[in-house]
């Protein structure tokens, strides 16, 4: 792949870690812009971001609405960050859009058995809404002047350096180091998709390599409950953690992703077991004890 690399979001959790892949594969090669040189949600974000981009870019957007936000706002920052970038895009045509979206963009599904790319878009929170909103918007640009573009939506994500803003396994390792005690939904036995981050990032260079374009879901294809992350935890710190049930905000979901297509793609990748990550995550986060 020529050309040079620009990552919007290079400090984030996700951003982090690709951020490393990509400088193992291209050393030399990337430019990481976080928030403090590029906000989208400034107008003056276009005219800078333009003036970085030439038909050899490969431009990859992590960028998300800060954290705190919720409903109309948090819609309204994506919505207005991706308008930026589309201007931006459209001015310039570059080598290829890397997007990080979300399975959250298909909501619940919860009478489909195993969810595809081509399961129909019904978002149920305002992070879906806003995402795919967002999506939609940059993916016009770049298809009105001939952009290739690939389209990632992980499940969810979790490993070293994530600080737990969701209800996920980060929150969980984060809640017990600090207090002994985890806060869980209903009994916890709804099953997700959890994907390790260092894996994401692996993933994404993968496909890189190859040139793939279009839409991929990027899961583990295996699913697992907040309590066996809790267990896993438990066994890991040889303490009895203090659990917490709250009423669940919606009803109870198990969610489960078709991988195919990524698996056509990269066969034979092999994932992070949930015992090893989990690990990692821990130690990288101080040891628990």
């Amino acid at each position: 792949m020529n050309g040079k690399i620009i990552i919007i979001g290079s400090r984030g959790f996700i951003g982090s870690h690709l951020m490393f892949e990509i400088r193992k594969k291209w050393p030399g090669r990337v430019i990481g812009l976080d928030s403090g040189r590029l906000d989208l949600l400034k107008p003056a974000s276009t005219g800078i971001l333009s003036r970085c981009l030439d038909k050899r870019t490969t431009l990859i957007t992590l960028a998300t609405a800060r954290r705190g936000l919720d409903g109309d706002r948090l819609i309204r920052h994506e919505i207005l960050m991706a308008e930026h970038l589309a201007v931006a895009l459209r001015k310039k045509k570059i080598r290829k859009w890397v997007h990080f979206s979300t399975t959250s963009v298909y909501g619940d599904a919860g009478s489909n058995p195993s969810i595809t790319e081509e399961t129909p878009i019904f978002p149920n929170t305002s992070y879906g809404i806003g995402k795919f909103a967002g999506e939609c918007l940059v993916r016009a640009a770049v298809e009105q002047n001939g952009t290739k573009w690939l389209c990632v939506r992980p499940t969810m994500v979790y490993g070293p350096g994530d600080h737990g803003g969701s209800y996920g396994p980060g929150r969980l390792i984060n809640s017990t180091r600090n207090s002994g005690r985890v806060i869980l939904f209903g009994d916890g036995t709804e099953r997700r998709d959890f994907i390790y981050v260092g894996d994401l990032a692996r993933i994404v260079v993968a496909l890189l390599l190859q040139d793939r374009n279009g839409v991929y879901n990027v899961g583990s294809g295996r699913g697992h409950s907040m309590r066996d992350v809790v267990n896993l935890l438990a066994g890991l710190t040889c303490s009895r953690i203090k659990i917490q049930c709250k009423a669940r905000l919606r009803r109870k979901v198990d969610l489960k992703y078709n991988i195919g297509k990524l698996q056509s793609a990269l066969p034979g990748f092999r994932f992070t077991p949930l015992r090893a990550g989990i690990e990692q995550s821990v130690q990288h986060s101080c040891p628990l004890s």
